[in-house]
């Protein structure tokens, strides 16, 4: 039985993992350096820390990835302060539908606390959630389970009652690995045949897992 839902952030909840990838295609000839698909593609659901160490295995030990990394995140925040924060449709329906029907809403992001919170309150959904773990606050980065772990200690719930809500493919093996369900939410990364194996199910977008929330609880009834 579900009682707790656990979501990621960027590329679940926003559409942030394109911006990303756009910020940094965007800064490379000014700053010099590569971007590869793949480098990308590794990112996705790493904390800085393992952020930081995929980049330095492309750039070099000697890049400044400070700079690298400032520059992109400049590059984004403009592109916010424009347009606003990129929300995935059927988030606001869903995580309404959570908190109206007592499900704990927790958020398990690889995002630091001071970047996801701002986040959170531009996009108005900071509310709905009960408890929150952020990137800084584990030591090692998804794959391992660790960050889904303490979302499920935090909100007092055993693994087997968590519903994880994942885009990448870091994302769910930690949660499969957390011995939690995990639904797959593809953003800029197709499932690849492990990802098939080990997700509950994998849906196009937030909309189909309201729908799949809908259902279950008129199954229950």
């Amino acid at each position: 039985m579900i009682k707790t839902v656990i979501f990621d952030m960027d590329g679940l909840m926003f559409d942030t993992e394109r911006l990303s990838n756009e910020a940094f295609y965007a800064i490379a000839d000014k700053l010099g350096i590569v971007v590869k698909q793949e480098m990308l593609d590794e990112l996705k659901g790493s904390n800085k820390k393992r952020a930081f160490d995929i980049l330095r295995s492309y750039f070099g030990e000697d890049a400044d990835l400070d700079r690298i990394l400032n520059a992109r995140q400049e590059y984004i925040d403009r592109c916010m302060e424009e347009n606003g924060v990129p929300v995935k449709a059927g988030l606001k329906e869903l995580l309404s539908f959570l908190k109206t029907h007592h499900y704990n809403v927790v958020l398990a992001t690889s995002t630091g606390r001071e970047r996801a919170m701002k986040l959170l309150k531009m996009a108005d959904v900071k509310k709905y959630f009960d408890y929150m773990i952020f990137g800084d606050a584990v030591e090692n980065s998804k794959p391992d389970p660790e960050i889904f772990l303490k979302a499920a200690k935090k909100s007092y719930t055993d693994p087997e009652n968590c519903l994880v809500l994942e885009d990448s493919l870091n994302g769910v093996e930690a949660a499969h690995r957390a011995g939690m369900h995990v639904i797959m939410i593809p953003d800029t990364i197709a499932p690849n045949d492990h990802m098939k194996e080990i997700a509950d199910d994998i849906v196009e977008s937030l909309e189909d897992i309201l729908n799949w929330m809908k259902s279950t609880e008129k199954k229950a009834v």
